[in-house]
């Protein structure tokens, strides 16, 4: 079993992809997410492209009636696929478990322009109820690790585009 340090929470944090295909932006235009938007997580096993893909919901209820059965959702987007394939598997096998699974917390939302950028937290995992964490959570840190990673690589190479479109000096 995985021993952590107590300061250490094993918490995941990673953006939602294809976010500006789907109904993030009707969402955002009317005010429904925000900090307190419950998001859950639905695997896809379907997917034609991607077996392993998982979709993000925004579940909503109609405040002006208390029946549960008025619920609606809206597609957000998808868990990058960098990530999918161990969170799908992990996902069913907690279901198998009859272990439910903690909604998404949104802890990053901006957009610009036709851009929306939606980072979520995935609620620790409670290790004791599940036997075989150790090799999970390793895996779901080095990937996030490297997800992260890639994406400050990215930033960094459109920054240096830009500056040097800034200061390119023209020939004569």
């Amino acid at each position: 079993m995985l021993t952590l340090p107590a300061y250490i929470e094993p918490k995941l944090i990673f953006p939602l992809k294809g976010c500006f295909y789907y109904d993030a932006w009707l969402a955002l235009e009317y005010d429904l997410l925000g900090k307190n938007a419950r998001l859950t997580l639905r695997p896809e096993p379907t997917n034609k492209y991607d077996l392993y893909a998982i979709q993000v919901w925004l579940q909503l209820t109609d405040d002006n009636n208390d029946n549960e059965d008025q619920a609606r959702e809206m597609l957000i987007g998808y868990v990058p696929r960098i990530l999918s394939r161990y969170m799908s598997q992990r996902i069913i096998e907690l279901g198998k478990r009859h272990i439910e699974i903690e909604p998404l917390q949104i802890i990053h939302l901006a957009h610009h322009g036709r851009s929306i950028e939606i980072d979520c937290l995935w609620p620790q995992i409670n290790l004791d109820l599940i036997a075989d964490e150790d090799d999970f959570v390793h895996r779901m840190f080095v990937i996030a690790k490297l997800y992260w990673l890639h994406r400050i690589t990215q930033l960094k190479r459109w920054w240096r585009k830009k500056q040097s479109q800034y200061h390119h000096k023209p020939q004569n």
